[in-house]
């Protein structure tokens, strides 16, 4: 490493080191050759909190300390996808298509050709090699960088923003969905303004299926990639429960000691 690669990494070791839960740290002015020695330096530092993304086009690295808020919308995503498969909407093949959290993406077109991201929690169909097909993510800034830099290869990105604290010390908290070439639909989370709750309850994996008319949606080929296998439709659509998101917000919020607003 250079000198200044050095400095850099020192300061991303403090940073992994001293940093809490939510924190970000943004580093300017990082060309892609630092950017690489950065990265496999990341790769062989032990207990690594971080998950990091760079940006080839605005030449920042971003580093940021894994956060219980945005951690518990990849395990909702989950649940979600069980409940798919318990009612008989999706096959259980879906299981087979490699999805999670902390798996390094490469690979980006132009502007974006050196860049490298570490998501939230991803979706990859069996097709689409190492660029997810949908998103989880906590940056908003970072929806472009998916959407443009796969070349619409991923066809959706999820934003869950918690807002700072407002004068009576509660937090507001949305959800945006970005679909290539659509506009964004946005959904509050709290306050609640939303879908109403589920009336039924499908076992211990919360409310069953079909949800309330108006309930936001995936379709089949935002997890395949539009890639669906011969036997899938691929426009079935996935309602999203976002009665058990609240709940599960919530249980953070009580944790946290967080007040949300009703």
């Amino acid at each position: 490493m250079s000198s200044k690669t050095e400095k850099l990494f020192q300061r991303i070791c403090a940073f992994n080191k001293k940093g809490t839960a939510g924190e970000v740290l943004v580093l300017d002015d990082v060309d892609p050759a630092t950017a690489e020695d950065l990265d496999i330096g990341l790769m062989h530092q032990e207990r690594r909190r971080i998950r990091f993304s760079y940006d080839s086009l605005l030449h920042t690295f971003t580093l940021r300390i894994p956060d219980l808020r945005y951690e518990i919308i990849g395990d909702w995503f989950d649940n979600m996808q069980m409940k798919w498969i318990l009612a008989g909407i999706c096959p259980a093949a879906l299981f087979s298509i490699v999805k999670g959290r902390a798996a390094i993406v490469r690979g980006f077109a132009a502007p974006y050709e050196n860049s490298a991201k570490e998501p939230d929690y991803q979706i990859r169909g069996e097709d689409c090699n190492t660029i997810p097909s949908l998103s989880l993510d906590q940056l908003r800034t970072h929806k472009d960088f998916w959407q443009q830099g796969s070349q619409g290869r991923t066809r959706v990105v999820i934003v869950v923003k918690y807002y700072a604290k407002d004068d009576n010390d509660q937090v507001k908290v949305e959800m945006e969905i970005w679909r290539t070439d659509q506009p964004v639909e946005s959904i509050s989370l709290f306050p609640d303004l939303a879908v109403p709750n589920p009336p039924k309850t499908l076992g211990n994996v919360g409310p069953s299926l079909p949800f309330p008319a108006g309930s936001p949606h995936l379709v089949m080929d935002d997890l395949y990639g539009g890639r669906s296998p011969q036997d899938v439709d691929g426009n079935t659509q996935l309602l999203l429960d976002i009665h058990f998101l609240r709940c599960r917000i919530n249980e953070w919020a009580f944790g946290a000691g967080a007040t949300l607003i009703p």
